[in-house]
């Protein structure tokens, strides 16, 4: 670089950079950061020239795409004259190891400038604010041997900077990346300022200190008239300065900073707390922040007492303690409330003008909340305006489900929406949101038809109303906690909003933020990440290379402000049965702990209610899905044109803010737990009614059945302190051995029982065949009288280890609480049916025990085998002695002779010295007999 001299009075200035509040968005961690970009030696390109040896990797280069964003904050109020950029890219490329040319990154082309910001902009929010300047560079404008160019500056404009952000739009050249070795400041400095960082005094007054929250400021002042001493009182501006770094938007990461740097939590922690070490990586670093905030908060209560208050300048919202205080908390990264609703074009989302459209009273509604506005004197009118302008289309297909024949004059009102819980009228929450409805005039009955006109799917409307619903049920309701959780092993980070291109981004769990989850249906060509593809994924992904589905909740998760989103067949790797067990089985934890749950339900265009769209929607007969939504705290459901939200406290939806609580289970948002008089208190119930549910549902793989519910049944176990193996819980072992199949329906093996036990696998599991795992097909559990009822003491549960070799082939056990090469037995006492007796069928698939004419007992086989009416043997779980009917749900109990009766599993032997299950039965005591065997059954 040319000496500072050749500016005349102007000097090199980047010793005013402050940098510990240097910001850097979508850089590539595998080369610099932002505070390379001031370093005064050499840029290693042009040292290397020169013969000498330099570090490498002492530049920044972009990372998903061309962009970078550079905030710059100074030390001091400053004039700037001119900004050089050094871009020193490598001028020939070796491609010898099958990279594409494309790869060499580009010097920056178009660059932008900001003047003052508080932080910096995002790339979203960049397209909202003006720049300060513009510069479009070419290639006369780089100088050759030290590949600077100068950004000659609009000199009036750039006084009294105190921070920019330089951003670099796009790069010279086809490229994917973009190359920045330095950045010089030349210009002239001001007075160098004080900050509480340094002196813990003051900010801008030594009675006041300022601090960001978002994009306003929080000012903590110190009444001028207390009576302080000097130590009390940088004891309290400390105190206030503290809070205000625990307020500030670096310390609530925004949306464009990368979650997965560790340097920077360091550098948080360390600032906080005073003693980080820069080399601690192993401590959860969020859970440390979080304990430091804790530790301060008895602290920050007492402000008050200081004669401290606060106060944010925008709003004059004025809190005098902790409570009070988050009011103003800045909300999650990108979370707010997006570009408002100015026509109603916007509303529906539809970039349309025309003649009509300026006629129409529609916009006007918007102004005038409450209003009815004439729309057409008919519904003939509409339908005819409909033809030649898309506003009237939207208008009249939201009319048209609804049976209008008698309209005679429709009219249009917007209403603010305001957001309700059920039952809790003081948690109403007015909105900046407005609903329109098309009033239709009295029905022949007499009720009123004002029909909801709803926007488009994915519009800036529906996005706005996802962002209101986050922010209500964040702020309001009971059940919301932290949004930053500890992240999955690997993510899709979005990029942003205008990028063409998304990537795989590795975590290994060690990392913290907020990401988003997707729930859906697998089709036919849902991309999956291979070994074969792993590497290609973390370099990019196109989103044309995506389906539809994963296209939009990408766009959704960007407009949303999340950085990433955990899709299943992206995040795991496939075709590595390893890694597909371990992640599969930890989906407990990756909806639990995300931000929210998009669901791509059921694509039906005509919207009716959440019953029709959602309970009992497509995407909810899917096997996987049922852990998917029981697991997730809140679901933003798509179904079609109609959108929902769900949570433990309210159902929404762009038609209803009724907030009724969820009726089903599934939709609590601490499942199982719905509150203090609905919660089962021992589980067996719930276990019952979600294990049948379960059975009844769709997998594309059959197999899947153990895996698909893992998560689901680790979440019950862990919350009714019990364990359950393959559907069989420890807390009511016999009777969860007593399931049956549906009545009407034979299920089917996943897996041939005439083979070795040791061969015995569904999809890797080893189930056994008296779990309901070991079959397709749906079960259900009966009713057990417990008048009278004894549990058998004498049947126990055990392991039988194999050798490695002895399993079959590509076999592996569940990574959680199943050994890999362990199948699971019963051990009890053999029974037989007394000689003599009959097993026939009664009715379609059920069958009867008679002795001659007597009947003397009831069976269900499992499956349609002819061979199960030779199999006399069984072992008995419990003794009953009224009710058996309700268990086999059957209307012939009086049939059977009065009597004590025994409950018990059917056996059939297998090629070992031991027995598998075929069914149920209920069989009189009396003609049963022990056999004196103790038998194992696999």
């Amino acid at each position: 670089m040319k000496p500072a001299g050749v500016y005349r009075r102007y000097t090199d200035i980047n010793e005013m950079v402050d940098p510990k509040h240097l910001d850097l968005l979508n850089y590539n961690s595998d080369f610099g950061n932002a505070r390379t970009l001031f370093e005064k030696g050499k840029p290693s390109a042009l040292a290397f020239a020169e013969g000498k040896n330099t570090s490498k990797g002492d530049w920044v280069e972009s990372d998903t795409d061309e962009q970078l964003m550079l905030f710059m904050p100074f030390r001091a109020p400053l004039k700037v004259h001119t900004i050089e950029v050094t871009s020193l890219p490598p001028k020939t490329f070796d491609n010898g190891d099958g990279e594409d040319e494309d790869e060499i990154p580009m010097r920056p082309k178009t660059i932008q400038l900001y003047t003052n910001p508080l932080n910096n902009l995002g790339f979203d929010e960049v397209e909202t604010v003006s720049p300060t300047q513009t510069f479009t560079l070419g290639p006369h404008d780089w100088e050759e041997e030290t590949g600077t160019a100068k950004l000659k500056l609009r000199f009036v404009k750039f006084q009294n900077i105190v921070s920019l952000v330089m951003f670099i739009v796009d790069g010279e050249g086809e490229g994917d990346k973009v190359r920045l070795d330095r950045v010089r400041i030349i210009g002239e400095s001001g007075a160098m300022r004080e900050t509480p960082a340094e002196t813990s005094m003051r900010s801008r007054k030594d009675d006041q200190l300022a601090f960001a929250v978002d994009k306003d400021f929080v000012v903590a002042q110190i009444d001028p008239q207390g009576d302080f001493e000097t130590q009390e009182r940088k004891m309290v501006a400390d105190l206030c300065w503290q809070l205000g770094r625990i307020m500030q938007g670096d310390n609530n990461l925004s949306k464009d900073d990368d979650f997965l740097d560790q340097e920077r939590w360091h550098r948080l922690a360390k600032e906080v707390e005073g003693q980080r070490q820069q080399d601690d990586k192993k401590k959860d670093l969020q859970d440390d922040w979080q304990r430091a905030v804790k530790q301060r908060q008895a602290e920050h209560h007492n402000l008050a007492q200081h004669g401290v208050k606060l106060w944010g300048l925008r709003g004059r919202e004025q809190a005098t303690d902790l409570q009070g205080l988050q009011e103003l908390k800045p909300q999650p990264p990108g979370l707010g409330i997006g570009t408002p609703i100015e026509s109603f074009a916007d509303y529906i989302g539809e970039k349309h003008l025309c003649e009509l459209c300026e006629q129409s009273p529609m916009d006007q509604s918007l102004r005038l909340i409450g209003r009815r506005c004439k729309l057409c004197d008919s519904l003939s009118e509409l339908r005819e305006k409909a033809k030649s302008c898309k506003i009237y289309m939207a208008i009249l297909s939201s009319i048209e489900p609804y049976n209008s024949s008698d309209v005679s004059e429709i009219n249009v009102f917007a209403e603010r929406l305001f957001l309700s819980i059920e039952g809790e009228p003081t948690k109403t929450q007015a909105t900046s949101m407005l609903r329109v409805f098309a009033d239709l005039g009295p029905a022949i009955t007499g009720e009123k038809r004002e029909i909801p006109i709803l926007p488009e799917t994915r519009s800036e409307f529906e996005i706005r109303m996802c962002k209101e619903w986050l922010r209500v049920c964040d702020g309001c309701h009971e059940h919301a906690g932290s949004y930053v959780g500890k992240l999955p092993t690997r993510l899709i980070d979005v990029g942003h909003h205008d990028s063409n291109r998304v990537r795989l981004r590795v975590t290994n769990g060690e990392a913290h933020g907020i990401y988003i989850a997707l729930s859906h249906r697998w089709e036919s060509d849902t991309p999956t990440t291979t070994k074969a593809n792993l590497d290609d994924r973390r370099n990019g992904i196109k989103l044309d290379n995506l389906p539809q589905i994963y296209q939009d909740v990408i766009r959704v998760t960007r407009k949303l402000g999340a950085r990433f989103i955990w899709i299943d067949s992206l995040c795991i790797v496939q075709d590595d049965i390893t890694d597909w067990y371990f992640e599969s089985e930890k989906t407990d934890e990756v909806y639990a702990s995300a931000y929210c749950t998009i669901a791509a339900s059921s694509a039906n265009e005509v919207h009716g209610s959440f019953e029709q769209d959602v309970e009992n929607g497509e995407l909810s007969q899917r096997g996987w899905i049922l852990q998917e939504r029981a697991l997730s705290p809140r679901t933003i459901h798509f179904t079609g044109k109609q959108t929902y939200w769900e949570c433990g406290s309210a159902i929404w939806s762009k038609t209803t803010d009724e907030g009724v609580r969820p009726r089903n289970i599934l939709g609590s948002s601490e499942f199982p737990r719905v509150d203090i008089l609905n919660t089962p208190k021992d589980g067996r119930t719930i276990f019952q009614r979600i294990f049948a549910n379960y059975t009844r549902l769709h997998l594309t793989v059959k197999t899947d059945r153990p895996v698909a519910i893992a998560g689901l049944e680790h979440r019950l176990e862990t919350f009714y302190r019990t364990r359950s193996v393959y559907g069989i819980v420890q807390s009511f072992f016999l009777e969860s051995l007593l399931w049956q199949r549906s009545r009407d329906r034979w299920m089917e093996p996943m897996f041939d029982f005439k083979k070795r036990v040791s061969s015995w696998s569904v999809g890797g599991y080893r189930v056994p065949s008296w779990s309901w795992m070991a079959y397709t097909g749906e079960i259900r559990y009966g009713s057990i009288c417990t008048d009278g009822l004894s549990w058998k003491p004498d049947v126990r549960f055990n392991l039988i280890e194999y050798q490695r070799g002895d399993e079959g082939d590509g076999l592996l056990g569940k990574s959680i609480y199943h050994a890999p090469v362990s199948l699971c037995t019963l051990a009890a006492p053999l029974v037989r049916i007394r000689s003599g007796c009959l097993i026939q069928l009664c009715g379609d698939t059920d069958c009867e025990i008679r002795d001659v004419n007597d009947v003397v007992g009831w069976i269900r086989y499992d499956c349609m085998d002819d061979g199960n009416v030779k199999c006399m043997e069984c072992i008995s779980l419990a003794k009953g002695t009224t009710g058996w009917g309700e268990y086999a749900c059957v209307s012939w109990d009086d049939k059977l002779l009065s009597g004590p009766f025994d409950y018990v599993l059917l056996l059939g032997p297998v090629e070992t010295e031991g027995y598998r299950r075929i069914g149920v039965g209920v069989i009189l005591r009396r003609y049963l007999s022990p056999s004196g065997d103790m038998v194992r059954v696999f």
